[in-house]
């Protein structure tokens, strides 16, 4: 059937899970935007235009980090797209004066107050790391997405989001699906995932359930 797509996920164990219609579908504007953008990619280089970028997001603080009136020692410089920059003042500094360390990124994204005109959302963050995934992906590049971070400093909600904020995967997957639908030209497409975690030096694959773990028996 045309527009028909089979994921494929984790190592292989878990088999192809068949995805329908309602599973996919977005928004045909929104769509039709994306598709622009990725053709306008593909034309120019062959795919996209990074092999590598390498974002950093700020985060708001949490309850606990509010209880602790904590000092917020980061300041996102994204405002030039040659120059992006995170600047890190030391909270022990004596002045205020005291010049801060900065690190230069491809995108420095501040999501730290909502309410600022400088808040980056979850729709930029796509527009800057899953564009590029997205075009290299339809091109049949393999691509990849690696969220880096202590616990709990939202790499999750980054790369998945919760419910209406979606993250920058849930986005490459409805536009993905949108670019198989909107061809109707094979009757197949195969789409190969994994989703690994890396923690404490394991690794984990989220597509399939973790095996029990055995007791060792050890043989005299």
């Amino acid at each position: 059937m045309a527009g028909l797509a089979a994921l494929k996920g984790g190592t292989g164990a878990c088999g192809e899970i068949a995805l329908d219609e309602g599973q996919w579908k977005m928004d045909e504007a929104a769509g039709e935007a994306l598709w622009a953008i990725c053709e306008g990619k593909m034309k120019n280089t062959g795919a996209a235009s990074n092999n590598i970028a390498v974002i950093v997001r700020s985060r708001p603080f949490n309850k606990r980090e509010k209880e602790l009136n904590t000092y917020n020692c980061l300041e996102m410089k994204g405002e030039d797209p040659e120059n992006n920059q995170c600047w890190i003042f030391d909270p022990e500094a004596k002045s205020k004066d005291d010049p801060p360390t900065k690190f230069r990124f491809d995108y420095a994204f501040d999501s730290f107050d909502p309410t600022a005109s400088n808040f980056v959302g979850q729709e930029q963050v796509f527009r800057a790391a899953g564009i590029d995934i997205l075009a290299k992906s339809w091109s049949g590049y393999n691509s990849c997405l690696f969220a880096y971070g202590q616990t709990g400093s939202g790499k999750t909600y980054s790369v998945m989001g919760y419910g209406a904020e979606k993250g920058t995967i849930p986005r490459i997957c409805e536009a993905l699906f949108y670019f198989i639908h909107r061809t109707g030209k094979a009757d197949k497409f195969v789409v190969d995932a994994c989703y690994l975690e890396v923690y404490n030096e394991a690794i984990s694959d989220l597509l399939c359930p973790q095996p029990k773990e055995e007791e060792l028996i050890i043989l005299s």
